[in-house]
């Protein structure tokens, strides 16, 4: 049969492990199923709250410094409280509200050194 429909024998196995009992309208609205959950995954990935992540924005929110910054400006350009903004950049509100640590000078040093360093000698390799 497999030779018949000029289709591989583990094809045939992996259709009726998959498809036994299946009738063809029920099998036909299985894959229709499929197609639609790997739509709703896409819309979902590159939705708002992913965007910093595909690159859309001017780079990741990592730090919670950033992520105050973002919060302020959505409060301020978007009238949101203070609650909603927090939860549309993934900051926890008592994180928000807590004030920056202050920068040691061996920190600053520190810092003013690397970026020195990484201008100095920057990578050689090519990008991936």
């Amino acid at each position: 049969m497999c030779r018949h429909l000029e289709i591989a024998e583990s094809t045939w196995h992996r259709w009726l492990a998959q498809f036994s009992g299946m009738k063809a309208n029920d099998a036909k609205r299985l894959t229709e199923l499929e197609a639609e959950n790997a739509r709703l995954k896409m819309l979902v990935a590159n939705g708002p709250r992913y965007r910093h992540a595909a690159g859309d924005l001017g780079g990741k929110l990592l730090t919670p410094n950033r992520k105050r910054s973002v919060v302020g400006m959505l409060r301020d350009r978007f009238g949101v409280s203070e609650r909603r903004a927090c939860v549309v950049v993934g900051q926890h509100r008592s994180t928000q509200r807590l004030d920056p640590p202050p920068i040691s000078d061996d920190e600053a040093q520190l810092r003013e050194f690397l970026r020195a360093f990484s201008k100095r000698r920057p990578c050689r390799h090519p990008k991936r």
